[in-house]
């Protein structure tokens, strides 16, 4: 196994659709261990800078609305 590692969300429709569960088992069945892992819930201002590379695109205020929507499960994997 290498130190390799990225970092992954699951998003707020699939958290509120029940799919953490198996997006979880998945990266397992993938190979990747968690390395950490935190449930959030971005403000519209936390979404704005995260997202800030996308500000000048069309898609824009629409992730930022969605991404601050409801929570979210955001981690590192290692692989």
């Amino acid at each position: 196994m290498s130190n390799d590692i990225t970092f992954s969300i699951i998003k707020p429709d699939a958290l509120g659709n029940g799919h953490a569960g198996s997006i979880l088992a998945r990266f397992n069945q993938a190979g990747f261990r968690i390395a950490g892992l935190k449930m959030v819930h971005m403000t519209r201002s936390q979404a704005e800078g995260f997202y800030e590379v996308h500000r000048e695109r069309p898609f824009y205020p629409g992730l930022v609305e969605f991404m601050s929507s409801g929570p979210a499960i955001v981690m590192v994997l290692r692989h």
